[in-house]
């Protein structure tokens, strides 16, 4: 995909956000100042600037968007988590470093959670294409939190494009055979 997007003349920029972010004030603002910076000194159109996540970036990303509307043009999410809630019913021994991260107590994990949730916040899309990438035996990330993301957006008639892939669980490997999908969708 860095291949494909740099022969279109896009840059694929990778900020550090830390390990255990999950997508919180900081590492919004340091989205922000990174969007910034390419904008003020690299002459970068903001109309075209785009998110690309897997896993905890994918719902890390979608998070950013609800949080930060109208600042970026599309996005494509790999086995993203959609609802926080569920994602720690599933896997609870993400909720104490959600948790943390946002330094919030237990007692206020609900809020969190929903705060964070994209498929809580479904109109933060409408206008902003989406591709959703995801295997239906993915052991970390139900493929449920995508089926289920990608439908509420599509019956409100908001631009998603979702792609299950058969066989494939929580590995990478999966955007090998969509490389070419996602830079089109991308630099589209």
């Amino acid at each position: 995909v860095r291949r494909l997007l740099r022969e279109r003349g896009y840059w694929l920029v990778v900020p550090d956000l830390g390990g255990a972010h999950w997508m919180n004030e900081p590492a919004c603002r340091t989205i922000d100042a990174v969007i910034a910076a390419w904008i003020d000194n690299h002459g970068v159109d903001p109309a075209r600037v785009h998110l690309l996540g897997t896993s905890m970036g994918g719902g890390s990303g979608l998070a950013y968007i609800a949080r930060r509307p109208n600042r970026i043009r599309s996005m494509c999410a790999v086995f993203p988590m959609t609802d926080f809630a569920r994602f720690t019913r599933d896997r609870p021994n993400y909720l104490a470093p959600i948790l943390q991260a946002h330094h919030v107590s237990p007692d206020a994990a609900a809020c969190l959670l929903d705060a964070l949730s994209p498929i809580r916040h479904p109109d933060a899309y409408a206008g902003l294409p989406l591709l959703l990438l995801h295997g239906d035996q993915d052991p970390i990330v139900s493929v449920e939190h995508s089926r289920t993301f990608a439908a509420a957006l599509r019956a409100r008639g908001y631009p998603v494009t979702y792609r299950e892939v058969p066989g494939f669980g929580h590995n990478d490997d999966i955007a090998e055979a969509y490389q070419r999908e996602i830079a089109d969708f991308l630099a589209g």
